[in-house]
């Protein structure tokens, strides 16, 4: 992974020991040195694979939890083993899912809800009468 860095943060990141300098000027560049996936802390995690809003992983060895750094969000939900899990909001703003047991399948999506679907619609529906509300008369005018 890299990071780009301005302002304030130049001097952080120049002290950081988990970044390399790549670049320097209007902007600077870092390496990541060790950069840690989407789904981690889970000793012998196999696989981690990042859809269209989903997330899987899989684990050989127990854990408590599987840590999916993305943001939380109500809308998240999770299964383990075709189980529903829970999804749990962290301190640091990502989430973890629970409970593990070894050899998991972690499948995490992110789904929207009736609520959502509303919006979209009266967005689309606002959108189509601004359009109308400006081209009819315009048209209308044309015909007179």
């Amino acid at each position: 992974g890299a990071v780009i860095v301005t302002g304030e943060a130049r001097q952080d990141a120049a002290a950081s020991p988990h970044l390399t300098a790549v670049r320097s000027g209007i902007y600077d560049v870092y390496l990541v040195d060790e950069p840690v996936g989407i789904v981690s802390d889970v000793p012998g995690l196999m696989q981690s694979v990042i859809g269209n809003q989903n997330i899987s992983a899989s684990s050989e060895t127990a854990a408590d939890t599987f840590v999916v750094r993305h943001n939380w969000f109500p809308r998240w939900s999770a299964t383990v083993d075709g189980e529903p899990a829970s999804v749990v909001k962290r301190s640091d703003g990502y989430f973890d899912v629970v409970p593990i047991q070894p050899g998991s399948e972690l499948v995490v999506n992110y789904g929207a809800d009736l609520w959502d679907w509303v919006a979209r619609f009266a967005l689309l529906s606002g959108v189509v009468v601004c359009i109308a509300m400006i081209a009819v008369p315009r048209w209308f005018g044309r015909l007179m």
